[in-house]
């Protein structure tokens, strides 16, 4: 499943427009990694916006209007997101925990996943040391853990950060400033600029 979202923005006096091209496309390579990672965990997170808006939402307007229309059954992806997305036990403030210890490797990030996420998405394979799976909605995914410590302490410097959150420019205030959601959402806080 492929999503594309557009957005722009555009001040004519000024001459500056800013222009957003995302494509989320599931991705399940021979070697899946961190990048993999979040970009599923995106599509999951666009997947369940999906479900509520057109399934779950359009589906109480028809009854609350009163419209015989035929229920569609989907699954819902909340208990994936929340495995990924709850504070403090799931992957991702596990990922962030484990990125704060100096000691930390990978090998000792997948095992805290291992001990922490007992969830019939998550497993890890016997004998490959530095791999787990993930069952998102589209399908099982293997991912190799190597460098998830690395790539997840490599941020923007504070500094940066701070310039982008003062910034005149309001879609970067906006897009450095948001809380995200409990699903990670921030996209409709930008639908109001």
């Amino acid at each position: 499943m492929n999503v594309v979202c557009i957005f722009t923005c555009s001040n004519a006096e000024s001459g500056m427009n800013v222009g957003i091209l995302d494509i989320f496309g599931f991705e399940n390579f021979a070697r899946n990694s961190f990048e993999q990672l979040c970009i599923n965990i995106a599509n999951e997170q666009i997947q369940f916006y999906f479900n509520q808006h057109i399934f779950a939402l359009e589906q109480m307007e028809y009854q609350s209007e009163g419209i015989d229309a035929t229920t569609v059954e989907y699954e819902d992806n909340r208990p994936l997101l929340d495995m990924f997305l709850q504070k403090p036990m799931g992957l991702l403030s596990l990922l962030d925990e484990e990125s704060r210890f100096p000691q930390a490797t990978d090998l000792t990030l997948v095992d805290k996943f291992e001990d922490n996420l007992r969830c019939k998405y998550f497993w890890r394979p016997k004998g490959v040391e530095l791999s787990f799976g993930i069952q998102h909605y589209a399908g099982k995914v293997l991912y190799d853990a190597s460098a998830f410590l690395e790539k997840n302490r490599d941020t923007l410097p504070a500094d940066i950060v701070v310039v982008l959150r003062t910034s005149e420019n309001k879609l970067l205030q906006q897009l450095f400033s948001s809380p995200l959601t409990k699903t990670g959402m921030f996209c409709t806080a930008l639908l109001t600029l």
